[in-house]
Formats: structure tokens, C-alpha cells, sequence
């Protein structure tokens, strides 16, 4: 009875999955693309639906968009129907620079602008340091090689350094297909 009364307390850790994802999203023009149903980017769309919906709360998901440029559409939120909404609203347009979608993704995940000097990203012995992100995550989807500046492969080193993890996911087929747009092949 006493110690009943003394009511003993004990602290247990227990695991949570939380971090922050971000969906970078290749709107080039090549997305227009029917080798999926209806289009690549409209495949893209679905998948990434389905995976937000299935994420816990303690997961936050930003959306950025890139084409010849890059931009966040959705700061990281464990909001499902914004994350959603953002991705909706994404259409197709321009080229596919992969080194913007990476380097807003960062930005995005930083929470802050992030200054990274080109040259430094050739230097092939110096390190970037933009901070530790551990608990971060860049899902990649796009059709394409990369078609302009800043490298790719540079910032994916730099995203390592700082944690965070990329996962590239091709969209298309194999065979591939012949997209039309203003009348050219």
C-alpha cells in the first residue's frame, strides 16, 4: 500500500518515426509524355499521392517543381490535403535541370536560402558543409538527364554530407515515346 501511494513513475523511450520529406518533381516539358497513362507526370502525381497518404503525421512533406529553374510549391507541412493540393496543381513546361531541383530541395529542407558557390561545387576535394539533416529525404521523379547547370552529382555529394538521404526515381518506359509540343518532335 505504501508504495502504491508513493505512485512510482518510470521514463521509457519509445521509437517515433518523424523527419521531413521532400518530392522534387520534374516539370519539364518531356513529362508530357503518354507512355504512361495518361502522361508521365500524371503518373508521377498519383504515385506521390499515395505515398503522402500513406506517411504519418510525424512525417513532414514539402513539394518543389523543376523544369529549367526550380521552386518550392509546398514548405514541408504534416498537413496531407495541402501536401495534395500542391501536388495537383503541378503542370508540365520547359527543361529539366536535376542540380535546381536538387539544390531547392536542400534549400527547402534547411528552412533557410542557402548560398553554395559553383566553383566550390567543381573543386573536386572541397566540402560543402550547409548543416546536418539526418532525418531528411529527397524523392526525386523525373524522365530525363540533366540539361543545364548547377551539377547534379556535385550536389548529391553535398546532400550526403549533410545527411540526406536521394532516392531518384525514373518515370517512363523503356521503349519511350515521341512527345509533340508546339508542333515539334
Amino acid at each position: 500500500v505504501c508504495i502504491g501511494l508513493a505512485r512510482p513513475t518510470m521514463s521509457l523511450a519509445v521509437p517515433q518515426r518523424e523527419g521531413t520529406v521532400i518530392l522534387a518533381f520534374d516539370v519539364s516539358n518531356s513529362m508530357r509524355a503518354d507512355d504512361l497513362e495518361p502522361t508521365r507526370l500524371e503518373a508521377a502525381k498519383k504515385a506521390a499521392i499515395a505515398f503522402a497518404e500513406q506517411q504519418p503525421r510525424t512525417i513532414r512533406i514539402g513539394v518543389v517543381a523543376f523544369g529549367d529553374s526550380a521552386l518550392t510549391v509546398l514548405r514541408p507541412t504534416d498537413v496531407t490535403e495541402e501536401v495534395v493540393a500542391a501536388i495537383r496543381r503541378l503542370s508540365a513546361g520547359g527543361g529539366t535541370s536535376l542540380g535546381q531541383g536538387l539544390f531547392t530541395s536542400l534549400t527547402t529542407i534547411a528552412g533557410k536560402p542557402l548560398q553554395i558557390d559553383e566553383s566550390a561545387l567543381e573543386d573536386e576535394g572541397g566540402e560543402i558543409d550547409i548543416g546536418f539533416f539526418g532525418s531528411s529525404a529527397i524523392v526525386l521523379l523525373s524522365d530525363g538527364e540533366n540539361t543545364s547547370r548547377p551539377d547534379p552529382l556535385a550536389l548529391a555529394e553535398v546532400a550526403s554530407t549533410a545527411g540526406v538521404a536521394i532516392h531518384a526515381i525514373g518515370i517512363g518506359t523503356p521503349e519511350g515515346t515521341v512527345v509533340e509540343i508546339d508542333g515539334f518532335n
